[in-house]
């Protein structure tokens, strides 16, 4: 039988001949980040397609049914409700589990394709991965795939191998790690942590009679279990996650042992009762493994061992994780006793258009200026100046079909250990979003509205009269044309000039009651900063009822440029010529392969050492100045130019030239080694500035690749020159842009 498991519904299939699909196929135990890549290419190509994006999966692991037994015997990362609800927090339309039975096991890989899928699915594109095996006895292979659609127009997409540290990443490497107790690999691999999940039962409460009380559960049996021992844990109750520490075994110093592995888990900085409650524990480190004590003093004294070296563990890695959960919008954190200052960066995501960016760019920058406690920008910043130079900030960026409004507060975490300077900025940031400076009408003060926007179409003047700024605008306009990220998150001053009051009041309400809204804070996070960011949040986004969900792959949405290969050339009295070249063909941005991306760029014009510095500007003196940078959510990548008007023709096929090296790995090592240790720095240096760190994870979990700054250092490495090479072979001249005053610059190619 096969089930439909749509917007919480279950249901049998019907005929659903005229509803075409794109399907996803495999098990997807532990939804880890191959699986991702799939689901969001799946996700990303049906909305392309404008079909449904389905992924067609199975009640139970085939091999409880086909007796491949020790394939699974370590146990499953994922339970099925487990995986379902990872799945749905994906995205996808619909998810068909096939109950596979023994009957089932003995269907053709023909008949499979063509009754299950293209017949009763009306399946259009099929996305697998790239060692998927399928029908009887697994004779099924992507080749005979890919033969079969090419008979039947189906679109097939294979996903390629993501590889960390020299293993391509698979449901049995990361059953291994778990089971060994190595979470570091298993987590990097899942792209997550890994957590198990019960009902905490009456223990014989000797932790508490030591001084350590804990929280007991039993695993599901099918559970895969780490190694017996003790662990640096997190411990998820009731919208809360605290620093733990647990121990999975059979207590074998107790006076009563168990027969099977039971969890025995403690906060480490909070006391609460959690008996019958359901809890979860996300492994994070293994510190010993379990061992028999000769007495319960023994016992004690190691237990107090052990919590001061997990405790010492969790201060020093500065991991970014969901602290709290408040009105179902998330509160990440970073903590690190490092930095003397802490940050509270709110984010709130809007869909992108040409009106919310002109209102939201005019907006952010009003609410900022000043508030009903202090009406007037003198007073706001003497406010800040007296909280040991507190500061409030705003940004906008335009990320795909999103745009992405950050509010930011930092302060010192204490002055002279008596007052806390951060806890009162965040009080005032938050006074900032929920009591603007507004009359009794709501209309915000005439005099900062007509100011601020001013203030902004003259810093998008500005803009305009840098002309390398205006010539990659301009040569990104005509990449994106007709399409909603042909718009600046800062605003366009047409719009600026037509907006109303009323459309800010518009704008100010719908951002706290329908923006998608998630907080990251940094540093000390004492609990009681926690107890206030609660409170806070809790006044003011008590009304938000966001429905701008983000489901990387879908939204942001990507976008794949056409091969256009146009040029354009635009005539200005300037003294320097500027030459745009944008090459479409990179990844998506949800890609696991981002930080390729940052190598090839280093490679090709991010650095000193590239091949357009040396080579373009150094060794045949065509450029000012030359550089390249990726555009990520318009899979492109774009190099830049200042030149000499007469030289416009030959830089750009100097230019392309070295586009052409990369493809045919045409440099020496040493480039390659360069770029290696350049993009391994940046990542490096991200941990020195805890606004980079901020900014960092909060642009992970929108674009998916929520990968940790230690693991990025790890991803990198597994590159090769090849891996550079296939990247950019794949780039395709879509724009050429020319800002000249040499009306003899040709327009063809």
């Amino acid at each position: 039988m096969l089930k439909i498991i749509n917007n919480n519904l279950i249901s049998e299939i019907n005929d659903n001949s005229n509803t075409k699909r794109g399907i996803g196929l495999g098990v997807f135990d532990g939804y880890h980040r191959g699986h991702q890549e799939l689901v969001r290419t799946l996700l990303s190509r049906s909305e392309e397609l404008n079909i449904k994006a389905s992924i067609y999966t199975f009640t139970k692991h085939p091999a409880f049914v086909a007796g491949n037994i020790t394939k699974i015997a370590m146990g499953m990362i994922s339970s099925e409700n487990e995986r379902i609800e990872l799945l749905k927090k994906a995205g996808v339309d619909e998810i068909l589990c096939q109950e596979f039975t023994s009957q089932f096991a003995n269907v053709t890989p023909l008949e499979f394709l063509e009754k299950y899928l293209f017949e009763e699915l009306n399946a259009s594109l099929i996305v697998v991965g790239f060692n998927y095996l399928f029908g009887r006895n697994r004779e099924g292979t992507v080749e005979f795939l890919k033969s079969w659609a090419k008979t039947r127009g189906v679109e097939v997409i294979v996903i390629e191998p993501v590889i960390f540290n020299g293993n391509y990443i698979s449901s049995s490497i990361i059953r291994k790690s778990i089971s060994k107790g190595h979470f570091e690999v298993a987590n990097a691999m899942l792209g997550r942590n890994y957590s198990l999940t019960g009902i905490v039962i009456p223990g014989q409460k000797i932790g508490t009679k030591l001084g350590f009380p804990t929280a007991n559960f039993y695993a599901e049996k099918s559970s895969c279990l780490p190694d017996n021992g003790v662990y640096a844990t997190r411990l998820t109750v009731d919208g809360e996650t605290l620093e733990a520490v647990t121990n999975i075994g059979l207590r074998p110093s107790a006076p009563v042992s168990v027969d099977s592995p039971i969890i025995e888990t403690m906060a480490l900085n909070k006391n609460i009762d959690l008996y019958g409650k359901e809890i979860t524990v996300t492994f994070l480190h293994h510190l010993r493994k379990e061992n028999k004590f000769d007495s319960l003093d023994a016992l004690k004294t190691q237990i107090q061992k052990d919590i001061e070296n997990i405790r010492d563990w969790h201060n020093k890695n500065e991991q970014c994780w969901e602290m709290l959960k408040v009105l179902d919008i998330p509160v990440y954190g970073i903590k690190s006793n490092r930095f003397t200052t802490d940050i509270i960066d709110i984010t709130i995501k809007v869909p992108l258009t040409q009106i919310n960016a002109s209102r939201y760019a005019l907006l952010s920058r009003i609410l900022t200026s000043t508030c009903k406690q202090f009406p007037s920008r003198p007073l706001l910043s003497k406010y800040l100046d007296s909280l040991y130079g507190a500061s409030i900030d705003t940004n906008i960026e335009a990320l795909g079909d999103i745009l992405v409004i950050h509010f930011t507060a930092d302060a010192l975490h204490t002055w002279r250990g008596q007052t806390s300077p951060i806890n009162d900025t965040m009080a005032l940031l938050f006074d900032i979003l929920n009591s603007p400076d507004t009359n009794d009408k709501g209309k915000f003060s005439s005099e900062i509205f007509e100011s601020e926007r001013n203030n902004l179409i003259m810093e998008l003047i500005a803009r305009e009269n840098d002309k390398t700024k205006y010539a990659y605008d301009k040569c990104g306009d005509f990449l994106t044309a007709g399409t909603i990220q042909n718009t600046r998150s800062s605003g366009d001053i047409s719009v600026l000039k037509k907006i109303k009051m009323k459309d800010i009041i518009e704008a100010y309400n719908e951002l706290l009651t329908s923006g998608n809204v998630s907080i990251f804070v940094a540093g000390k996070i004492t609990s009681e900063f926690r107890q206030i960011l609660d409170e806070q949040i809790r006044k003011t986004f008590a009304l938000n009822k966001s429905m701008n969900h983000l489901y990387p792959g879908l939204k942001p949405q990507t976008l794949i440029p056409l091969p256009k290969n146009e040029i354009h050339k635009e005539i200005k009295d300037i003294e320097q010529a500027k030459v745009c070249i944008a090459y479409k063909g990179l990844m998506p941005y949800f890609s696991g392969q981002s930080g390729a991306v940052a190598i090839l760029n280093s490679m090709l014009g991010g650095d000193v050492h590239s091949l357009l510095f040396d080579v373009v500007r150094e060794k045949l003196g065509l450029a000012y100045s030359v550089f390249s940078f990726p555009m990520r959510y318009l899979s492109s990548v774009m190099l830049v130019a200042g030149v000499a008007h007469e030289n416009v023709e030959v830089a750009i096929d100097a230019m392309k030239e070295q586009v052409r090296r990369l493809a045919e790995n045409e440099y020496q090592d040493n480039l390659f080694d360069s770029a290696i240790e350049s993009v391994s720095y940046s990542y490096r240096a991200l941990s020195d500035d805890l606004h980079s760190m901020v900014h960092y994870y909060s642009s992970a979990m929108i674009s998916g690749r929520n990968v940790s700054i230690s693991d990025a250092l790890i991803f990198v490495k597994n590159f090769d020159r090849q891996s550079i090479s296939d990247i950019a072979k794949k780039l395709e001249t879509s724009v050429v842009y020319v800002l000249t005053n040499d009306k003899n610059v040709s327009e063809k190619q």
